[in-house]
């Protein structure tokens, strides 16, 4: 499908889900080089920039953790730079593209757009709007940092073990995903100083710093699912040895217990005790008096 939305003398071509002869259709009207055209067809596995006469030729991922319409964690957007164009190839429904749309196409009927006069500000601020989802994609593992938080110390923890792994796997897609696109801006940034006007420079330096920012705050969500997995980690082990413990104490109690009456209860002539009066309660309280002097020796110990 073909979209396309103009403001003055800019164009931006949004195709998504386009087959073959769409791609060669539109690249052909805006004069792409062929290569290209025959990129946008096929995925790419890793973000990339490359030039090719007047215009560039960039590949991102986004990471889409909860917010792709498909299973992948990523998905791929390919952009061609014109000083008039922008074209976009998607494979997948993706949210901010269709909301920043319906935003570009209301501003410019209302002619309050700020869009710039260069195709470079169109992918300017269309990356801007992925960012925006890249942020909400961390804010609400921000909420589930919080939720294994609170659970951890309200006793928790085992129940924390799988959903901690679940979050670290989410941080680990976005971190795999993004970390990609660091040089791809660069190299784009050097590009666009040879082709394009020295307007569209502060552009890509400002993309840059938005993704440094971004990259800061994805690490730093790392360091806390790092540091709550240790905490959860020591508070299971913690509750495994006290009930440990509490077993090897059952068993130092009852092993002596288990003994005596193993030893009255043996089918002899002459054993002490039994047979003699009070000999049931005699041999009980001794019990109680071996129960009691091996717990003295446990508190003493310290280990109880």
């Amino acid at each position: 499908m073909i979209n396309s939305h103009t403001f003055e003398n800019l164009t931006w071509t949004d195709l998504h889900d386009p087959t073959t002869d769409e791609i060669k259709e539109v690249t052909k009207n805006r004069k792409i080089d062929p290569s290209f055209a025959e990129d946008l067809t096929t995925p790419t596995h890793k973000s990339q920039a490359n030039a090719a006469g007047d215009h560039i030729y960039i590949v991102l991922h986004i990471p889409a953790v909860r917010h792709s319409h498909q299973d992948d964690t990523k998905q791929e957007i390919d952009f061609i730079i014109t000083e008039d164009n922008l074209i976009t190839v998607r494979y997948d429904e993706i949210d901010p593209i269709h909301k920043f749309a319906k935003e570009f196409d209301a501003e410019a009927v209302m002619g309050r757009t700020d869009i710039g006069n260069h195709g470079a500000y169109i992918f300017y601020h269309l990356v801007q709007k992925l960012y925006k989802s890249i942020e909400h994609e961390l804010e609400y593992i921000e909420a589930e940092l919080d939720d294994i938080e609170e659970n951890i110390f309200s006793g928790n923890e085992k129940k924390m073990v799988a959903k901690i792994s679940q979050v670290s796997r989410q941080l680990l897609d976005i971190e795999r995903v993004f970390f990609e696109q660091a040089d791809t801006l660069a190299a784009t940034k050097t590009m666009s100083k040879h082709l394009f006007d020295d307007d569209t420079q502060p552009l890509f330096e400002r993309l840059i710093s938005m993704h440094e920012n971004m990259h800061e705050r994805i690490n730093w969500h790392q360091q806390i699912i790092k540091e709550l997995r240790d905490t959860n980690t020591s508070l299971v082990r913690t509750k495994q040895n006290e009930v440990v413990k509490s077993l090897t104490l059952m068993a130092f109690f009852t092993f002596p217990l288990a003994l005596i009456a193993s030893l009255f209860g043996m089918n002899t002539i002459a054993t002490p005790v039994v047979g003699t009066p009070y000999d049931f309660w005699i041999i009980l309280a001794a019990m109680i008096i071996l129960t009691l002097i091996f717990f003295g020796y446990f508190k003493f110990k310290d280990w109880i």
